[in-house]
């Protein structure tokens, strides 16, 4: 364990000085999506960049006729990545799709959005944003130059339906599946739609109005999704959590996660939280976050699991992404450490660190997404 923490300080030295840099010595490239496992993200002081697990790191190369300002998200297609990017051409902020690096299209759309790929059509979904009316929203998406409705079904459950949002698209066997919300006169309730017809779906009623924060179909066409339950009483604890990871299966509770066990012994409470998840054939990666919440001093978790089975722990104060490249889960993180005090974002290979750089006062740095290339 003392080598392993000797290990991981110098490991932290040497990215510090090789990968976090200053304004004029950041490094700069043409967005390329490359091989390994690519992230995305940015910083308050010199701007976004995107970068290689196992590489270097890149700040946007701005270019006499555009400047890619954001990546808002990806998709991959068999061998091609498509990426959705906010980008100024001439004077038009606009958005473009970018398929391996190389611009396809591009159109008037400020707010990001939501990324589908499916026998060649390219579709981005408007992403709902915090502050609308939601008796005058209505979804869309963008395919080919023009606009139109979701068509994703949306019936009335046990209050008025307004609209029905979609999140995120996973495709298997040729159906495209989505993950999204029901928005009611009562709140959001998660739900799971195939081919748009909805297949599961939460009570609204039983304290289920949050959304999910992944899902998968398993080998038996079960619908698995992630999502976090407030209010969760344990008996043998005799404690409520304030909140609890969960998974649930076609929308029954299926397992909670979060230190249950180790409660009714030093008293230490938690509450947790469901991370990002990631499918790789049949096989399910998903991350807990958790967190003391009293009675106790312990440091923050991000525990992994492969098919439901813990993985390993890491040390976490802000969980930023996952994903899986060759049976390895790759991870963000940002944290603080003990040893200095100084906060790092660090990106690990299982329970190795891999890649981190120290965040000087007064800038914030995020990893908005990462991904495995194909």
């Amino acid at each position: 364990v003392i080598m392993k923490k000797i290990v991981t300080l110098f490991l932290f030295v040497v990215f510090v000085t090789t990968l976090f840099v200053s304004c004029d010595g950041n490094r700069y490239g043409e967005l390329n999506t490359g091989t390994g496992v690519f992230y995305y993200g940015g910083d308050n002081v010199n701007g976004n960049f995107y970068g290689f697990i196992k590489g270097d790191r890149y700040y946007f190369e701005k270019h006499e006729d555009y400047e890619v300002k954001r990546i808002f998200d990806h998709f991959v297609d068999g061998k091609d990545v498509y990426l959705l990017c906010g980008e100024i051409h001439g004077t038009d902020t606009c958005s473009v799709i970018r398929k391996n690096g190389k611009i396809i299209d591009k159109f008037q759309w400020r707010n990001g959005g939501i990324l589908l790929v499916h026998n060649g059509k390219v579709r981005v979904y408007g992403k709902f944003q915090p502050n609308t009316n939601i008796y005058e929203y209505k979804p869309n998406y963008w395919e080919n130059g023009n606009f139109y409705d979701v068509e994703l079904e949306a019936p009335t459950l046990l209050a008025m339906t307004l609209f029905a949002q979609p999140q995120k698209f996973y495709i298997k066997n040729g159906d495209v599946y989505c993950l999204g919300f029901l928005c009611t006169v009562n709140g959001n309730t998660a739900c799971v739609w195939k081919n748009n017809k909805l297949i599961a779906n939460f009570d609204p009623a039983k304290n289920s109005l949050k959304s999910a924060a992944g899902f998968f179909i398993d080998k038996n066409d079960d619908v698995i999704m992630f999502k976090d339950i407030d209010g969760y009483y344990y008996e043998p604890t005799d404690y409520t959590y304030p909140s609890i990871a969960a998974s649930f299966k076609n929308g029954e509770l299926l397992h909670t996660y979060c230190d249950t066990a180790m409660m009714r012994y030093d008293k230490v409470y938690y509450r947790s939280w469901c991370g990002g998840a990631t499918q790789v054939n049949n096989d399910i990666y998903f991350a807990v976050l958790q967190f003391p919440s009293g009675g106790g001093v312990r440091e923050n978790k991000v525990i992994l699991y492969k098919n439901f089975q813990e993985v390993c722990r890491l040390d976490s104060y802000q969980f930023k992404g996952i994903c899986v490249k060759n049976n390895n889960i790759y991870t963000a993180q940002r944290f603080i450490s003990v040893a200095d005090g100084n906060c790092y974002l660090s990106i690990y290979e299982n329970d190795n660190l891999v890649n981190s750089f120290v965040v000087p006062e007064n800038m914030e740095v995020n990893i908005d997404g990462m991904f495995a290339l194909p």
